[in-house]
């Protein structure tokens, strides 16, 4: 096996990870990226794929229930990026960095 560290997003990033996934849903006009990036700090791009994905499917049932759009917006997103913890935080990192430091790349 080879390990690999592959840094989390920096915060740029992670507002395109959230522009991507987000393309094609139904999305409120008010939706602010910039504050959806600086909440998710720590988390890699499965999570914030994940995080839309969830927001998606709410959305969705949001939808069926009530037979109106239902958009997408920065506080349905923030409510649930409270619920998810960050793969990749502080703590974490600071160990991968210590082992590549002591070990390097195998």
């Amino acid at each position: 096996d080879k390990l690999l560290y592959i840094r989390p997003p920096d915060e740029q990033e992670r507002e395109q990870l959230f522009k991507y996934y987000l393309k094609k849903a139904p999305l409120s006009d008010d939706l602010d990226f910039n504050t959806l990036s600086n909440d998710t700090k720590g988390y890699t791009g499965a999570d914030i794929a994940n995080i839309c994905r969830e927001a998606k499917t709410n959305a969705l049932e949001e939808t069926m229930k009530s037979d109106e759009e239902t958009k997408i917006t920065t506080q349905s997103i923030e409510s649930i990026i409270k619920t998810m913890r960050p793969s990749a935080p502080d703590t974490l990192l600071s160990t991968y960095i210590t082992f590549l430091m002591k070990y390097g790349k195998r």
